[in-house]
């Protein structure tokens, strides 16, 4: 399946927010890690960026893929798997904050999702929560 997508790409970059920051680059070809090139492409030229940063994602010219709400629906799946969500108002709120703070990650809303499941005590959910936030300023 991998194959099948990138042989419709002329050429893959990855960027890091370093390169996306550096004001000195004029044009894109001058940043970013080329992952694939494939010089048989006759699609146009096309730039699919993905980001969890609003201000990056702004750079586009289509909306998001994954709307706030849809991801908030995916982590309070994961989070609250078959339980009532609407019966744990608190922890529910707590939820909410969390995948806010996640900005969108799937990989957080999973590891979360396993964590919190665990144990339904609202200090407890508000200890990670707080956690993630020391863990972002530090990064």
């Amino acid at each position: 399946m991998t194959l099948v997508v990138r042989n419709h790409f002329s050429q893959i970059v990855f960027f890091t927010r370093a390169d996306l920051e550096d004001e000195s680059i004029v044009d894109i070809r001058d940043g970013g890690v080329i992952k694939h090139r494939n010089g048989t492409s006759d699609i146009g030229s096309k730039i699919i960026i993905t980001s969890r940063s609003d201000k990056i994602a702004r750079l586009g010219t289509t909306p998001p893929l994954l709307p706030k709400e849809a991801y908030w629906y995916f982590f309070k799946v994961c989070t609250f798997g078959s339980m009532d969500a609407s019966e744990h108002p608190e922890i529910a709120s707590v939820a909410m904050e969390l995948a806010m703070e996640s900005e969108r990650s799937f990989m957080v809303a999973n590891v979360f999702g396993r964590l919190l499941r665990s144990n339904t005590n609202t200090l407890y959910w508000r200890l990670v929560l707080a956690s993630l936030r020391e863990f972002k300023k530090k990064i």
